[in-house]
């Protein structure tokens, strides 16, 4: 299909073109072919794209790049503990707004926006365990457009959460003051900047997290969790993947069990480095180390894959299966595979 045309059905028919496609046997599936999906499948759009800018003020490995809700501003942290916000469409010399120390004692993983309609609550997660909040309008210059970015900025958090057991990987924003955190440690927490936070210390520990009110999720073993991403167009469902080989769909008002498991192929070994939705919250991706980057129907039909061992705050083992899949893109070379 052209762009032409794909252009005129989006203006004639702005929900897309609906088309019958298969049967699973039990009941035809609807397939939703729309112009978003065709444009960002096409090898002719991805041979127009070329270098837009090279963005230089990192010593260290840059671990996460996130852009602000509206696409205006980019945030990216390091292995330094360092934490950058660029200016898009700005030059290259000119678009670094602010740069400042976390203090994080370890690696910077995550760097996202909060969608205030601001751009100016940012979080980082790192691997000392610790989550940081921070305003860039309590730092030293204030938000202004007329400042360049070459001298460090002085910010510090007005919010930290200690609580977490390992490293926090992932961060999946859910509103303008609510996030939820992905860690090692096998657990989701749901933190609110709004209200006070404290853990508290179960006996014979040493270490806050254990009874951690903010705490959505917890396995008891053999379960990291490495990535999550809250599903666009209804933020009280996420998917939460890590060092096994299935991707969880959970909904944060019945956390006990997952909604949905997703599971691309019948072997159960592999880890996952990286999940997300796309742009309506219909499919998923997920990148597979040492196997590739596979696609999955959010409602796809059911192929009988059983579901993961439940977590902690359980009280049965529930019932599911994994939706239908299809492989995106062949093997990685990388031992890690591509973060998405």
């Amino acid at each position: 299909m052209n762009l032409v045309r794909l252009i005129q059905n989006r203006e004639i028919q702005p929900d897309g073109i609906w088309t019958y496609a298969g049967n699973d046997f039990v009941r035809k599936e609807m397939v939703h072919y729309n112009y978003h999906a065709a444009l960002s499948s096409s090898v002719a759009v991805y041979q127009r794209m070329k270098l837009s800018a090279t963005l230089s003020q990192h010593v260290h490995c840059v671990n996460t790049v996130n852009w602000s809700p509206d696409g205006q501003y980019l945030a990216s942290g390091s292995d330094e503990g360092m934490c950058c916000i660029w200016k898009h469409g700005y030059p290259e010399d000119e678009s670094l707004r602010y740069w400042w120390n976390t203090g994080h004692r370890a690696n910077i993983f995550c760097a996202k926006f909060l969608p205030t309609g601001e751009n100016n609550v940012v979080c980082t997660a790192s691997g000392d365990c610790h989550i940081h909040v921070y305003d860039i309008n309590q730092g030293s210059r204030g938000l202004s457009e007329s400042t360049r970015g070459t001298d460090e900025f002085l910010l510090e958090p007005f919010k930290k959460y200690e609580c977490h057991l390992d490293r926090v990987k992932k961060l999946g924003p859910v509103s303008a003051a609510v996030f939820l955190s992905a860690a090692e440690d096998g657990t989701i927490r749901r933190f609110d900047i709004r209200a006070p936070h404290a853990c508290c210390l179960t006996a014979g520990s040493f270490r806050p997290g254990h009874r951690c009110k903010d705490t959505l999720l917890a396995y008891q073993r053999n379960r990291e969790f490495c990535s999550i991403a809250v599903r666009p167009l209804n933020a009280s469902q996420f998917i939460v993947a890590g060092s096994t080989a299935d991707v969880l769909l959970y909904d944060q008002r019945m956390p006990k069990l997952p909604v949905s498991t997703y599971l691309p192929y019948e072997e159960s070994e592999g880890r996952i480095t990286g999940v997300a939705f796309n742009w309506n919250g219909l499919q998923i991706a997920a990148n597979y180390s040492l196997r590739g980057v596979y696609t999955m129907d959010v409602d796809g039909p059911i192929t009988g894959y059983a579901p993961p061992s439940s977590p902690q705050s359980s009280d049965s083992d529930g019932e599911g299966g994994a939706a239908g899949s299809r492989a995106l893109v062949g093997n990685s070379d990388d031992e890690g595979g591509a973060p998405l």
